[in-house]
Parts: structure tokens; sequence; C-alpha cells
């Protein structure tokens, strides 16, 4: 029973100090992006992934 709680406290410990701040800069970016881009163009991008998804269900 040990090494499985090592595992999982090693992985544990990684996501959280490696993974974690990575992840959290790549939505911070992704955020900053998407509240940069113009109101027009949203509609437009919105019609896009709207028509996309109509066209692989159909």
């Amino acid at each position: 029973m040990l090494i499985p709680f090592v595992t999982l406290l090693v992985f544990g410990v990684l996501t959280y100090y490696v993974i974690g701040p990575v992840m959290s800069d790549l939505m911070g970016g992704l955020l900053h992006f998407l509240n940069t881009i113009p109101p027009s163009m949203k509609f437009a991008a919105a019609f896009l992934v709207c028509s996309s998804l109509v066209m692989t269900t159909s």
C-alpha cells in the first residue's frame, strides 16, 4: 500500500506545481485573446463554429 500512496503523492505534487501554472497561463492567454476580439468578429466566428457543427452532425 505504500507504492500507490507515494505514486499518487508524486503525481499530485507534479500536477499542482508543474502542470497547474502552465495551464493557468494558457487559460489566461486564451481569455485575453477572446476578450480583445471585436464584437463583429465574434459573430462571424460564432457563425463559422455553428455552421461547422451543423455540417458534421448531419
